[in-house]
């Protein structure tokens, strides 16, 4: 009966912080564009194509692609993404957070002719609900994107309660230890 109560114990404190690292995360969907553009939104006249590459190739000013992330008000996140343009410099494109529930809204992007950038941007929500991301072509380059991805940066608290698990769990095994001996 005791092993009983100690596996059930253990199981929801396991339970408990499976769930509370969850209730941060947030993911794109399809974000590596292995085979075509789905989960990805394409407003308007909207042109942007999948490419043999494996990216979503951008290749007029017009061009927009856009998912709807939930988001949780006060929590940061990071954001990932890979671009490769070609043709002159300058502005390649932009990515655009949901307007004023991000600070900036808007933020550039600028490449030289056929390099690969990787651009980490942080960015910490002010509500709690779903936002449109947007990725923007701009100046009509020829753009690239490929491996967009969102996470949620985890909370100095959500680290002291995993410890503070794992540190019952710990006590939990000796004292049982102590009882046998």
């Amino acid at each position: 009966m005791i092993r009983i109560n100690h596996l059930l114990k253990t199981g929801a404190l396991a339970a408990a912080m499976l769930l509370g690292a969850q209730a941060h995360a947030q993911s794109i969907t399809n974000g590596t564009f292995d085979s075509d553009l789905t989960g990805w939104g394409q407003p308007g006249t909207t042109a942007v194509t999948w490419s043999s590459f494996g990216t979503a190739f951008f290749n007029a000013s017009t061009d927009v692609l856009s998912q709807v992330i939930g988001v949780i008000g006060g929590q940061q996140y990071e954001m990932t993404f890979s671009y490769l343009s070609s043709g002159s410099a300058g502005n390649a494109l932009r990515v655009d957070f949901g307007g004023a529930a991000f600070n900036p809204a808007m933020v550039g992007y600028v490449s030289t002719d056929g390099d690969v950038f990787n651009q980490t941007y942080s960015f910490t929500a002010t509500s709690t609900g779903n936002t449109t991301l947007r990725f923007l072509g701009v100046n009509g380059r020829n753009t690239h994107l490929d491996n967009v991805s969102i996470s949620a940066v985890p909370e100095p608290e959500t680290y002291a309660m995993m410890l503070a698990g794992l540190g019952a769990v710990g006590f939990m095994a000796r004292r049982r230890k102590f009882k046998q001996a």
